[in-house]
């Protein structure tokens, strides 16, 4: 299939980029314990998380004046909306997360250069990496009017640990103590030391809830935030509807630096991509997130949209079961490796708007710093995979490969054509993105495979939850104990050099064990009317930022 040379030559500009940047290398210098001290935000600043992100693309920023429309219906992507809670394992999906950064505040913010600035914490300092002193805002309330103080950041973190298999679980998990020093002081002491946790502070999940909220409605109080949207209307696996909070902390209402253009904007899900073009076409949706490959084309050319296309951070991967006697078999790994043809696969997933070639073999995040980049690609070798396959304990069983979203089982769906080349029969199981989320979190040992995209974040401590032992998203049960042991001194090294040569063995190990394998990256298209700006698309997709969303009617 011949490939848009446009999307092509954009993409090669990307990656020429990020080749620039690893090939530089992170800093050698060894941050002070401190760290160093920001513009204008009166707290401490972590080290720089080594590495430098490619910008995303430029979005159209709101005019001075304009004829703002009152309300804007937006398309998220392949991944449904199923629950409103931080807590619950059913809400991994980046769409999700969107919410989150609508509705609650974080204790910090980043942006995509990894630099750290004021949330619902004005000041922050540690010494030591493993107690974090925070002096919070005294003029934030709930949506439901009361007052936010530093109980309720308590609460926030020790309800998390009753979330098995939350993010907001493994996010919160490094605390061990958090201790309330006033109304608006608290400290949060580590288990160990980790000078990635500033990161932590800043995740979407991770947003502080109202304790009485909670406790008075279990099931709808998780909603109450203190963000510049609250949830007026949802419906699980269809729609949201996000009203402007104007009592917003942080907003121009109260005097604050961020302007909120929108009073209503919806979050909806539409599974059939045919009725997204539609949607857009007649406008009833200003924005989609979740535009079929084959229809990207027609916006393109319409002079009444625009598009920018995005290289997701997260891994597109397939990933085996370590437990299973079949999949947990090196020998059986290293046959479905070499028995794939992984720019077919991108194609057969999502046309030109998946990527199947890398700069590198390894594991990690596109952008995320500290990317091992001198990691050989498997090349597909048909001969030497029959070779493997012979070796390992396969017996022509047939082997369940789960996927969700329609991108990842079209792209199961090739694996399985191209896998049953050296007669190994696959069986591909298809599901909604909350059961398959929460299924690979608690462990399955019937599903032995799965096409899943690993969250990665812009924070390379983030692949801890990937392959340490016995957190949330490291659903292959992957222990391999030189990687655990180097993950835990990581969190401890704040010197550049030696975090990357930790980060880089990491990498090397986890290439040759095969738990999981990238297989493409995608490509998110991402198109909207005329007039529409005021968003942020952030390379690890789960800080997307839509609070200042607008849509000039004039335009």
């Amino acid at each position: 299939m011949k490939r848009n040379s446009k999307l092509v030559a954009l993409i090669l500009s990307v990656l020429m980029v990020v080749a620039l940047v690893a090939a530089c290398g992170p800093s050698d210098t060894t941050p002070a314990t401190g760290g160093q001290q920001p513009p204008a935000s009166g707290g401490t600043q972590p080290p720089p998380p080594g590495g430098t992100a490619v910008p995303p693309p430029e979005i159209p920023e709101a005019p001075a004046e304009a004829n703002f429309a009152r309300a804007i219906d937006v398309i998220v992507d392949n991944n449904n909306i199923a629950v409103i809670d931080p807590f619950n394992p059913a809400a991994n999906q980046a769409s999700t997360n969107w919410v989150f950064v609508m509705i609650y505040d974080r204790l910090l913010n980043v942006d995509t250069e990894g630099t750290f600035f004021p949330g619902l914490a004005t000041e922050w300092s540690t010494e030591d990496y493993q107690t974090f002193r925070l002096t919070l805002r005294d003029d934030v309330v709930f949506h439901n009017g009361d007052r936010m103080t530093a109980n309720d950041v308590r609460w926030t973190i020790e309800a998390s640990r009753d979330g098995m298999g939350s993010q907001a679980r493994d996010q919160w998990l490094p605390v061990e103590t958090v201790n309330v020093i006033s109304d608006t002081e608290i400290e949060l002491v580590l288990d160990s030391v980790n000078v990635d946790f500033w990161f932590h502070l800043a995740f979407p999940s991770t947003g502080i809830l109202s304790q009485s909220a909670v406790e008075a409605d279990p099931d709808t109080g998780a909603r109450i935030g203190t963000g510049a949207f609250r949830v007026a209307d949802f419906v699980s696996s269809d729609y949201v509807v996000l009203a402007r909070n104007d009592a917003w902390w942080d907003s121009d209402v109260n005097g604050g630096r961020r302007f909120v253009p929108t009073e209503q904007i919806t979050l909806r899900f539409v599974p059939e991509v045919a009725a997204r073009r539609i949607m857009l076409e007649n406008l009833e949706s200003q924005l989609s997130f979740g535009t079929g490959a084959e229809d990207v084309a027609w916006f393109q050319n319409s002079p009444d949209f625009d598009y920018r296309p995005l290289i997701m951070n997260n891994p597109q991967n397939l990933s085996f079961s370590m437990i299973h006697p079949i999949t947990g078999d090196w020998y059986f790994r290293q046959a479905v490796i070499h028995a794939l043809d992984l720019d077919d696969v991108a194609v057969a997933a999502a046309g030109d708007w998946a990527w199947g070639e890398y700069i590198s073999g390894t594991f990690w995040g596109f952008e995320t710093p500290f990317r091992n980049d001198n990691i050989p690609m498997v090349e597909r070798d048909l001969d030497r995979a029959r070779e493997y396959l012979a070796q390992s304990s396969y017996n022509g069983e047939t082997i369940e490969l789960a996927a969700a979203i329609v991108t990842n089982i079209r792209a199961a769906e090739q694996v399985q054509t191209q896998l049953a080349e050296i007669g190994i029969d696959i069986n591909v199981n298809s599901m909604d993105s909350a059961t398959l989320g929460a299924l690979m979190r608690y462990g399955n040992e019937d599903k032995q495979m799965v096409f899943f995209n690993t969250v990665i974040t812009m924070n390379p401590g983030s692949v801890r939850a990937a392959f340490y032992p016995g957190l949330g998203q490291n659903r292959t049960t992957f222990n391999n104990p030189v990687v655990t042991e180097l993950l835990d001194a990581v969190r401890i090294e704040t010197d550049m050099s030696t975090r990357r040569d930790m980060y880089y063995r990491i990498q090397e190990i986890v290439a040759y064990e095969r738990p999981h394998f990238n297989m493409f990256w995608r490509v998110n298209a991402i198109v909207f009317a005329n007039g529409v700006g005021g968003f942020t698309l952030p390379a690890d997709h789960m800080h997307t930022d839509m609070r200042g969303l607008f849509w000039d009617l004039d335009a």
